[in-house]
């Protein structure tokens, strides 16, 4: 059976791509800028309710986010 988890964060790309700071993402969501950054850097996971806000703000699905890897659980 394989295994899935979640790999590098993409939302400092999809930022990017819309040309939207950090600290402009972290006021349209109500979160500490410091935050978006941990995400960014892939220090820490975003909850599923960040997850879903992001989803809103930059039209993006919510699996859109991570990379996903897949590895053989024995």
């Amino acid at each position: 059976m394989s295994r899935v988890s979640l790999g590098r964060c993409l939302l400092r790309d999809h930022l990017r791509s819309r040309k939207m700071s950090q600290a402009e993402f972290a006021r349209r969501l109500d979160i500490n800028k410091r935050m978006v950054s941990h995400y960014c850097n892939n220090e820490r996971e975003m909850p599923l309710d960040v997850l879903y806000g992001a989803s809103i703000i930059l039209d993006i699905p919510m699996d859109q986010f991570y990379e996903f890897e897949f590895g053989n659980q024995q």
